[in-house]
């Protein structure tokens, strides 16, 4: 199994294009909704980042199944493979189920904590009891991804996302433009095109999973139930999704801090973070398809070309950040004004482009070799660094530089490329170091 830079390239572009297209789609809808009403904008800024805490918690099982399905499959376990799948999909199907009603239940205390304006709180709950209600197909969703790309199908994931996001965009489009004289719905019918279009993305990609890549259910795999892969899962799966959970929980803790500097620096903040992931997404990517390559790397054995492998996708990632960065500084206004022509939100987001250039540029640091350390096995150091930093950091600097020191979103931005660089340098040291060689969990012929 030789992974070289083509290899690479084969898993990570089809990642890499259904990111973009998940972006593309998700700033045609901000699009939209802002012409509807900038106020729902934040809105539904704020509510998507309760619902990421939701998916961060499926991504323990997520994350758990995907790198010991790669470690299996790289060693020739494949019924093992097979076996882990089954697990992870009826895990995250019980998670899901329960935490879709803890978030309808929950949803105006969360949004209370959180210190939301009046004039966004009514278009924030409506959002989060219907998605959040619903959010059992993302939790599906998620395990089912995550194992089709440890299968090394990574792009039926893809035109998965661009259907999803196409049925989206038309449900948003008849609940806010009135076609053929249908009522407006606005948000309630936003937040239930994006639930609908979920729910039959899951249904399409368990057919292509059951089909197309031979990963059947079987009652014979948890009889008797399998314990010992339960624990496996968990054990992986709990300190990545940990790490998850400390990054969602301070981006709460940040969105409060913004609040604080007024309602028109979170609708900023929501723009200009939607621009910044176009920036963003090839290192992510990268950081996917070297999970991938790395994990089976690893359960096969060849531990000096899962190094160089995350080394050169560190590089890549970089490269390919620096420049988009400098395109988005180029046309940033450009850029901004198709969303907003409101001259104070322009004003403070102008220079921010600037500050996030520095961000961009480590960024992938910590996306490849993060994942490249889960895959590896070695999934608790990953989430000891990010959550200091996370919080040690990025938080504490967002309010001290942001808000004491007066500087607005400028400070939160110096923040975030602090918290970039300090956490993604360390990480680039415990690569270096090997100490992930001993934490690989599975070998070829079984478990380590």
């Amino acid at each position: 199994m030789n992974y070289k830079r083509t290899m690479l390239l084969k898993l990570t572009l089809p990642i890499f294009i259904e990111s973009l297209l998940r972006i593309l789609m998700g700033n045609i809808n901000v699009l939209m909704i802002s012409r509807y009403s900038e106020n729902a904008v934040g809105a539904i800024g704020v509510a998507n980042q309760v619902i990421s805490m939701l998916v961060v918690v499926y991504g323990i099982v997520s994350l758990g199944s995907a790198i010991a399905v790669g470690q299996h499959k790289g060693a020739g376990n494949y019924d093992m493979a097979s076996k882990v799948a089954n697990v992870a999909f009826v895990l995250n199907f019980l998670f899901g189920l329960a935490l879709s009603m803890g978030v309808v239940v929950s949803a105006r205390l969360v949004l209370k904590l959180m210190n939301i304006p009046a004039e966004l709180s009514g278009f924030a709950y409506t959002y989060i009891v219907i998605v959040g209600g619903a959010s059992f197909n993302q939790a599906l969703m998620s395990a089912m991804s995550a194992i089709s790309r440890s299968y090394g199908q990574t792009k039926f994931p893809m035109f998965i996302a661009l259907g999803m996001n196409l049925l989206n965009i038309a449900g948003n489009g008849i609940s806010l433009f009135q076609p053929f004289g249908i009522p407006v719905l606005g948000i309630k019918g936003v937040a239930f095109s994006t639930a609908i279009s979920q729910a039959i993305g899951v249904l399409v990609m368990g057919h292509f999973l059951y089909k197309q890549v031979g990963v059947e259910f079987r009652f014979s795999y948890f009889k008797p139930f399998p314990k010992d892969i339960f624990k496996l899962i968990i054990k992986i799966g709990t300190p990545a999704a940990g790490e998850s959970m400390a990054y969602t929980f301070s981006q709460l803790a940040t969105t409060a801090i913004v609040t604080m500097i007024g309602p028109n620096a979170i609708t900023g903040m929501v723009y200009v973070m939607n621009l910044t992931y176009f920036v963003s997404i090839l290192g992510g990517s990268l950081g996917q398809g070297t999970q991938i390559a790395v994990s089976h790397l690893t359960g096969a054995g060849k531990m000096d070309e899962a190094y160089e492998t995350c080394i050169r996708s560190v590089k890549m990632g970089a490269l390919a950040n620096s420049i988009a960065s400098i395109v988005l500084i180029l046309f940033r206004m450009q850029f901004l004004m198709l969303y907003t022509n409101d001259v104070e939100i322009l004003r403070l987001c102008e220079n921010l482009f600037f500050i996030d250039f520095a961000a961009q540029v480590i960024r992938p640091f910590n996306h490849v070799i993060g994942n490249s350390l889960r895959a590896a096995g070695d999934v608790r150091f990953p989430m000891i660094i990010s959550s200091l930093s996370f919080w040690g950091v990025s938080v504490t600097l967002c309010y001290i530089l942001g808000v004491a020191c007066g500087l607005g979103l400028t400070g939160v931005w110096i923040a975030f490329a602090i918290d970039e660089s300090v956490r993604g340098l360390t990480l680039l040291k415990r690569w270096k170091s090997r100490v992930w060689q001993s934490k690989v969990l599975v070998r070829i012929g079984g478990q380590a």
